[in-house]
């Protein structure tokens, strides 16, 4: 399968408002602490996506929104991951927690990750295909080109059933490139400079980082939210 769309690397950190040296500086995270563990996660695939990112919980009106900035290639985001999984089940009910595409310009895997994403978005598989992503980041991210790293990807899918025909549709699909794009330039207008990044409407939390653990995720995004106990 040919893997070339118009949406490359450049045609998409071309337009950054932010250089990549900047990106550089802050990407990732700050610290080598591991989040804690997530157990048995009550996030769940809602199959919903908006302006707001992937749910990964009920999908509340009128209430506020928690978003997590990622990058699949980024090992600091695939230390946040689980905690923020377990945060999403816990504040179900209680507040929005989605997730959004912020593909960084040194990882050079970053986009196809990302369009994969959104393909097992479409099919309500996004958490075991994330786990499973972040569980062999060592593994794809060594790929000798995108062609490697897609075919990698495609194997995940067909190992979680997926329904590959629609998974490649949706790969290169035009579609797919503008929900990265706007995901990307959504965070760089609210303030996003690196990943992970947690987000509540439009407000970048700087006491939220790839070290928390769950309980505390929770603890600041209820507070952030002006939501007492």
């Amino acid at each position: 399968m040919n893997t070339n769309t118009p949406y490359t690397r450049r045609a998409l950190f071309g337009v950054s408002a932010f250089t990549a040296t900047t990106l550089l500086l802050t990407a990732c995270g700050t610290t080598d602490s591991t989040a804690s563990s997530h157990g048995n996660t009550k996030a769940v695939d809602t199959g919903v996506r908006d302006d707001n990112g992937y749910h990964l919980n009920t999908v509340l009106k009128d209430k506020p929104t928690v978003t997590l900035f990622t990058d699949y290639q980024c090992p600091y985001c695939k230390k946040a991951d689980p905690a923020y999984l377990e945060a999403a089940g816990e504040l179900d009910g209680i507040l929005n927690v989605t997730v959004q595409n912020f593909p960084l310009p040194m990882h050079r895997f970053s986009i196809s990750a990302a369009r994969a994403m959104i393909c097992v978005q479409n099919q309500k598989k996004y958490i075991p295909f994330s786990e499973k992503v972040f569980s062999e980041q060592k593994m794809w991210e060594e790929s000798e080109n995108e062609e490697a790293a897609y075919q990698k990807f495609t194997d995940y899918a067909k190992e979680l059933d997926l329904n590959i025909d629609q998974f490649k549709t949706d790969y290169s699909a035009s579609k797919t490139e503008e929900i990265i794009k706007a995901s990307f330039e959504q965070g760089k207008k609210i303030g996003v400079r690196g990943t992970p990044s947690f987000v509540l409407d439009g407000k970048v939390l700087e006491n939220v980082n790839s070290s928390t653990n769950a309980a505390d995720m929770v603890k600041e995004f209820k507070k952030a939210a002006g939501i007492t106990e």
